[in-house]
Parts: structure tokens; sequence; C-alpha cells
């Protein structure tokens, strides 16, 4: 009797376990799918602001240029 009932806690825990590993996986890649999408935005921005970095220079050297 006492096997059965530390059978069922065993199970039991288990079976609680499993359910908490799977919440923390989706948790986990809903997280990764944040953090990629914030991470191309982040990417994109700084990859236009070198390419106004670059024709504010050229810019800024063609008009020194020309004095």
């Amino acid at each position: 009797s006492s096997d059965v009932c530390s059978s069922d806690l065993y199970n039991y825990i288990l079976e609680s376990s499993n359910k908490k590993i799977s919440q923390l996986e989706t948790q986990l890649e809903e997280k990764e799918a944040d953090l990629k999408s914030k991470y191309a935005t982040m990417e994109s921005t700084l990859n236009s602001l070198e390419s106004q970095q670059t024709s504010i220079s050229n810019w800024a050297n063609s008009s020194n240029s020309n004095r």
C-alpha cells in the first residue's frame, strides 16, 4: 500500500515537473523570438545610421572642398 502511495507521489511530481518544463520551454521560445525581432530592428537602425553618417561625411567633405 505504501508502495502505491509513493508511486502515485512520484508520478504526480514527475507529471508536475514535466508540465513546468513545458511551460518554461514555451516562455523561452517566446523570449527568443522577441529578442531576435528586437535585434533585427536594432541592426537595421544601426545600418541606417551608418548610411546617414556616410552621407553627412560626404556632404561635409564636398562642402569643404568647394571653398
